[in-house]
This record gives structure tokens, C-alpha cells and sequence, in this order.
């Protein structure tokens, strides 16, 4: 789930760099039509046609920075695609490098030149993006620290270059968000994270700007939806964009993402099977996303053989997985083949899961597999945690309350930590079905003992659960202290989730306190 939400955030940093590529001014006619015409190719992912149509511009405009700099950021997108594809890197920096040079060069003899300024600010953003990404960090803050300066510049020159405000957005909206120890040394490096001001300069865009609000309403409302809990709001914009780009495979697995994680599984497999498989050889990851959502969808049904089969097709499909990509899939096959129980299969599987920055997630979840085998116990709680997490309700209710019972009359787990787990599950029931004080009895009743918990990456999400019970029940300094032990796990995904909640939380705690603001 993670990866989903990071792959999307590379897509909503590709939208807003290309939101203001196009300078303000005069360029000519022929210029602005084509890449009018780029982007909406590159909008409903027609990546081929996108490429020919700034080659043209190349062609045309040689002088002109716009078709050297979406050139670099098409090929950046790719890359992000398929990082272990060496050549991509090598064409990248070419381009991007090039890119910079025609902005240099298109400065020269205009003074203040708002419009080269700002694409040199972007070619710098490639730039330092892929530094990111090649783990080249240092390199990265002074890369980035040139595009910020580039579009400070910009706006410095023009307050009404209402295009720039995206990028600078961005940065301070993120910056916000990132640990303590980050932010300071970004602070030195003459970065400041913001994250209210963040939100006001990509509404800024989004309200008046010239080309691209559209993109700018995009980038909001995603992060409404990932990060500050508005995914009704969100989703909907969303499903606005997708009809109007019906080619964006991006948007479609959003929506299905949405929808399975909502419980809508049928839903979210409508959208996930309508993605062809021409996307294989350009934009690999989006084959791989799609297929590993149809698997998790019949996971999620409790159709384990037939999940197990769709991760076996993806294991064969030709795509250069990353290596989160690789993590899922063996945790996946790890865990059905438990469910199954194959435990020599099983133990093969999630031992191919190693410690790394971008297999955390799923290396954190298989610890607990490797260590204890799955019994019937268990089996019965992860069938009724799907049911739960698909919305059958009473079904998963009618187990929970079976194990939980059987548990009470001292019959022994294979995990220790099951009895969490049930309670947890009896709590969850009834948190979505919007019976939060008896839910919050339920957590009160381990609140105590959740510490005492093997598994430390389940104890974070149990104190996430019980913090939202918590919410719901207006005690929102308690709640604030169980997101603090939730916390302690170091992993990205729980740690985005953790400040989406503190987020709404504080919403929440200001309106309580001023009723006149609105939220």
C-alpha cells in the first residue's frame, strides 16, 4: 500500500512540474499549441505520442527551453518506473543537462528573464530528484536548493507568476512532514518546511493560475487525500480527472486503490482489469500495481488460491520490479502459502524479504510469519479480518467473538500476540460500524498490556486503531498520547499514517475549541 501511495506521489510531483513549464508572456502561437497538445498526450499517459510532440518543439523551437525540459521529465517519469533500468539514467542526465543549458543560453540578453529562470528552477527540480533517488542526498538539498532559489527568484520578479507557487508549495508542504532531524538539517541548507503555507501556495496556483489549475487541484486534493484524511472531497475530484483523461492508468489505479481499500472489492477490480497491458515496456510499474491489486483484491475476498495464482503470473511477467515491488510479492506468496499450510513454502518466500528503506513495510509484517507458524487460531483471525476489511460485518463479527471465546478458555495460540489481535479485530468491527464507545472498551481492556505486544509493527497499528476510537469519542489528549507510542515504529508508511491522524486530530481539537472555525 505504501509504494501505491509513493508511485502516486512521483505522479503528482510529474504534474506539478509540468504545470508551469509553459512561460508567461509571449511565446509564439505554434510553441504554446504544441505543447498543449504534449500534455494532453502525456495526460492520458500516451507517453509515445507526448515524446515525438516535444521532439518536435526541439525541432521548431530550438532556442526556446520548453521542449529540451519535458523531454528530461518524461524520461525522469519513466525512470521512476524502472529504476534498474542503467540506461535510463545515463539518457536522463543527457537531457537534463542539455535542458539547463538551452535555459542558460535563452536567459542571455533579456534581463530578469522571468521565463528562463523558472524552467531552470525545473531542470534543477529533475535534477535533484533523481539524486533522491540514487540515494545521492547531500548532492540532492544542493541540487534542490538551486531549483528553490531559481523559483523564488520567479516569483520574486512577478508576484502574478501564479504558476510558481506549485513548486514551492510542494517543498514546503513535504519539508513539513519529514523527521525532526531532516528538517533541521534541511532548515541549514536553506530549507523551511511549512505546511500551512504549503497548502496556501498550491491553492494559489490552483485558483489563478494560467495554464495549469486544473493540475493544481490535482496535487491538492491528492494531498487531501493521503495525507490530511478529506478522501471523499478527494476521490471525487479524482474520478472528475479520470473521466476527462480515460487514458491515465494512473488515475484508474488510484480509484481502484480507493475502492479496495474501502472495502468495494468487486469496484476496485473493474478499474484495476480495464488498465491494458500496453503499458509493460514504457511504464512497467503500472502493470506490476495493476496485478498486484487484482492479487490483493482476491486476497482480500479470502480467494487465496486464486490470489496466489495472479502473484504467481506477476512473478512471470517480464517488468524490472523494484524492490518493494519484490518485497510485496514474496510477502504475499509467504503468507498464502502459511494460509495453505505450507510452511517450508512459506518460510522460502518471506525470507526473500530483507531490511531495507524500501522493503520496511512488508520486512516489518513477515517477522511475525517467519517466527510463529500460522495455526488454525490464526488462520481464522486474517479470514475475519478480511471479511471486516471487504465489509462483511456480522461475518467477521460471528469468528472474532468464536476466537476471542476459545482464547478465554485457555486455548493456546501459536502466537502469543493473538489475543491483541482478536480484541483488535472486535474493536475495528465495531469502530466501522460507528459503535465507538463499545469499541473503545475493547481497547480498554489491553490498553495496559499493548506494550507487552511481540510484534511491533502490529503494536503501532493497534495504537492507531484505538487512538481513532478515541477520536470519535472526543478524548483527543489520550488520543494524541496512543499516536505518541504508535510513533515509535521507524517506518514510512506508518509514520504518514501517524501524521495524517495528528493532522485530524488537531483539526478537530481547534474546532472544539473555536467552534466558529471551520473545518
Amino acid at each position: 500500500m505504501v509504494r501505491i501511495f509513493r508511485s502516486f506521489y512521483l505522479f503528482l510531483i510529474f504534474l506539478a512540474a509540468i504545470l508551469s513549464s509553459i512561460a508567461y508572456g509571449s511565446i509564439p502561437d505554434r510553441l504554446e499549441q504544441l505543447i498543449l497538445e504534449g500534455k494532453i498526450h502525456f495526460y492520458n499517459f500516451k507517453i509515445p505520442k507526448a515524446q515525438q510532440t516535444f521532439k518536435v518543439i526541439q525541432q521548431e523551437f530550438p532556442d526556446y527551453p520548453h521542449g529540451y525540459f519535458y523531454e528530461s521529465y518524461i524520461t525522469l517519469i519513466i525512470y521512476t518506473q524502472d529504476m534498474t533500468n542503467d540506461s535510463l539514467i545515463t539518457t536522463l542526465e543527457q537531457q537534463v543537462d542539455k535542458a539547463i543549458d538551452v535555459a542558460n543560453e535563452y536567459q542571455k540578453g533579456i534581463e530578469d528573464n522571468t521565463a528562463a529562470n523558472f524552467h531552470l528552477g525545473l531542470c534543477y527540480g529533475v535534477k535533484g530528484i533523481y539524486q533522491v533517488m540514487n540515494r545521492s542526498y547531500l548532492g540532492s538539498f544542493f541540487t534542490g536548493r538551486k531549483a528553490k532559489g531559481y523559483l523564488e527568484k520567479v516569483v520574486r520578479l512577478d508576484s502574478t507568476y501564479y504558476d510558481a507557487y506549485l513548486g514551492l508549495g510542494i517543498v514546503h508542504y513535504y519539508l513539513d512532514l519529514m523527521p525532526g532531524i531532516v528538517k533541521f538539517l534541511a532548515g541549514i541548507l536553506g530549507f523551511d518546511g511549512d505546511r500551512e503555507l504549503g497548502r496556501r501556495e498550491i491553492l494559489l496556483t490552483a485558483n489563478n493560475g494560467k495554464f495549469f489549475e486544473e493540475e493544481a487541484y490535482f496535487t491538492y486534493y491528492v494531498i487531501r487525500y493521503f495525507l490530511e484524511g478529506d478522501k471523499q472531497n478527494a476521490i471525487e475530484k479524482i474520478e472528475e480527472m479520470s473521466h476527462k483523461y480515460p487514458g491515465n492508468a494512473g488515475l484508474t489505479l488510484l480509484l481502484g486503490y480507493h475502492n479496495r481499500r474501502f472495502g468495494y472489492i468487486e469496484k476496485s477490480l473493474q478499474y484495476c482489469q480495464s488498465i491494458p497491458d500496453s503499458f509493460e515496456t514504457i511504464l512497467p510499474q503500472i502493470i506490476d500495481m495493476k496485478y498486484y491489486n487484482i492479487a490483493v483484491a482476491h486476497y482480500d475476498l479470502n480467494q487465496f488460491e486464486k490470489s496466489d495464482s495472479i502473484f504467481s503470473y506477476l512473478i512471470r511477467l517480464r517488468t524490472r520490479k523494484s524492490l518493494y515491488y519484490q518485497a510485496a510479492i514474496n510477502y504475499y506468496k509467504g503468507l498464502l502459502a502459511a494460509l495453505m499450510f505450507d510452511n517450508e513454502k512459506s518460510r522460502y518466500y518471506l525470507k526473500n524479504i530483507f531490511e531495507h528503506k524500501q522493503t520496511k513495510y512488508w520486512y516489518y509484517q513477515s517477522r511475525t510469519l517467519l517466527k510463529y507458524r500460522v495455526d488454525s487460531l490464526m488462520y481464522y483471525q486474517i479470514y475475519a479480518r478480511n471479511l471486516l476489511y471487504s465489509r462483511h460485518f456480522d461475518e467477521s463479527m460471528t469468528i472474532a467473538r468464536r476466537l476471542q471465546e476459545m482464547l478465554s478458555k485457555g486455548i493456546e495460540a501459536k502466537n502469543p500476540d493473538l489475543v491483541f489481535l482478536v480484541t483488535d479485530l472486535i474493536g475495528e468491527n465495531h469502530y466501522y460500524t460507528h459503535k465507538y464507545s463499545q469499541a473503545k472498551k475493547y481497547y480498554e481492556s489491553i490498553s495496559a498490556k499493548i506494550s507487552k505486544m511481540n510484534d511491533e509493527f502490529r503494536r503501532s497499528w493497534v495504537y492507531i486503531h484505538y487512538a481513532r476510537c478515541l477520536v470519535k469519542t472526543g478524548e483527543y489528549d489520550l488520543a494524541e498520547k496512543m499516536l505518541d507510542k504508535a510513533h515509535e515504529l521507524n517506518e514510512e508508511f506508518t509514520r504518514i499514517t501517524i501524521s495524517r491522524e495528528r493532522y485530524i486530530l488537531g483539526e478537530l481539537k481547534q474546532q472544539h475549541n473555536n467552534p466558529k472555525v471551520k473545518i
